[in-house]
């Protein structure tokens, strides 16, 4: 089977060859390419040539395309993001002040606006090149919750959830629509896969019952929109302890769920059954980044052992790797595949 074969077979629970491996590599495919970051996330065919190349270099599965965290954000209009040469894009403060900015605000466009028109192409040009050898994954970070936080600043929409529900979930409901736009764009241009990030949902963050009234319903919204217009899997990824929004997370729609370290994965097996593909959930720090070959292979193979009875897990690091990663790390991550169980 080919990467792309192997992993579409885990995304949908079919039998298929070995388990499949699609780290997060990122902008870590910059840094071994010799390409400056702020480079990698603005030239759509250089960075879609980084993640092609790295993939193969290594013999993983799949490839993510994506730059960094803020491209929803600056194409719906935020001005306060900052783009260093060699760091990730980083934004800062307030934009959205009042529900009447909302009403006036124009939805972004995904041929016009910001890098979105970008990314679109960098899908086009990753599923030329990976031909039917590679699993192409257009991502569409950030999902609605995220993007809010974004937009109106993390610490004043935390406030807004208590105080004014109303104003919050109005501005939820211009960024579903906003999101929904920008994933379809990605579907049309030939992703294979669609993945979202709604990291700021975390409950690591809010509580399930904040998950439950303000981010599912969104990301769910976004999830039909897409599947109104194109039959292709959305998986759904949120950074840190989402044990308590799991099962949620699993009757968005999505056909897979994208774990971090912080959850169990005998847990989340438990809440999920087989109902979606287990991503994850290697933790990026330690071993990948910190730990020897050795110590990774050891931790792929626990995770592992948790699917060795199902079709529908792949491996994968928690979250995006480290531009530092040592090669060695990754290498031994596909390794671990190998001949198991």
């Amino acid at each position: 089977m080919t990467g792309k074969q192997r992993a579409l077979a885990a995304m949908w629970g079919q039998p298929h060859d070995r388990v499949p491996v699609v780290p997060i590599v990122g902008q870590a495919a910059a840094a071994w390419c010799g390409v400056p970051i702020r480079e990698h996330s603005h030239d759509p065919e250089l960075l879609a040539r980084c993640q092609v190349d790295v993939a193969r270099r290594f013999g993983y599965d799949g490839v993510y395309i994506a730059a960094d965290t803020w491209v929803n954000a600056e194409a719906c209009g935020f001005p306060h993001v900052e783009h260093p040469l060699d760091q990730p894009a980083g934004g800062h403060g307030t934009w959205i002040e009042s529900p009447g900015q909302i009403d006036t605000l124009p939805l972004p466009d995904p041929q016009r606006s910001g890098r979105w028109p970008l990314m679109v192409e960098a899908v086009r040009y990753a599923v030329r090149l990976a031909a039917d050898e590679l699993l192409v994954i257009g991502n569409f970070d950030q999902s609605p919750f995220d993007l809010a936080c974004q937009l109106r600043g993390i610490n004043q929409f935390m406030l807004d959830l208590l105080d004014d529900p109303p104003f919050a979930h109005r501005l939820l409901g211009w960024c579903a629509e906003a999101v929904a736009r920008y994933a379809i764009a990605l579907g049309e241009a030939g992703a294979h896969v669609l993945n979202t990030g709604d990291s700021a949902a975390s409950g690591s963050l809010i509580g399930p019952g904040y998950y439950e009234e303000f981010a599912w319903p969104y990301e769910k919204r976004v999830f039909d929109a897409v599947h109104r217009e194109l039959d292709v899997p959305i998986t759904l990824h949120i950074c840190g302890d989402a044990s308590t929004c799991l099962r949620l997370m699993a009757e968005t729609g999505a056909a897979g769920l994208e774990l971090d370290y912080q959850v169990d994965l005998r847990a989340a097996r438990a809440v999920c059954g087989e109902r979606v593909t287990i991503i994850g959930n290697v933790d990026p720090v330690d071993p990948l980044l910190r730990g020897t070959p050795d110590e990774v292979r050891a931790k792929c193979r626990e995770c592992l052992a948790v699917f060795v009875d199902s079709d529908r897990f792949i491996l994968a690091s928690g979250c995006a790797l480290s531009p530092l990663t040592p090669p060695a790390n990754l290498a031994a991550m596909v390794e671990a595949v190998s001949g198991w169980p």
